[in-house]
């Protein structure tokens, strides 16, 4: 897939972070998001239905990032 939204590019110091973005342009559908945190990459699938999105687990609600991106 292709890159959709770029939420966070910058490194972070050590804490939890919220993040708001509008998923309003985005058809529902299946969604993944990458995670990076230093040597650390996970890429994870979600479901965005009627703009919210869903099946996000606690790791990735609370995530230590430098990197979030969503894919197509």
């Amino acid at each position: 897939g292709k890159e959709v939204k770029t939420i966070v590019n910058e490194e972070l110091s050590a804490g939890n972070y919220t993040k708001t973005w509008d998923a309003n342009n985005l058809s529902s559908g299946v969604y993944f998001y990458k995670l990076t945190a230093g040597k650390f990459t996970e890429t994870k699938k979600m479901m965005l239905v009627d703009n919210k999105l869903t099946n996000l687990t606690d790791k990735a609600k609370t995530a230590i990032t430098n990197g979030f991106s969503l894919f197509s």
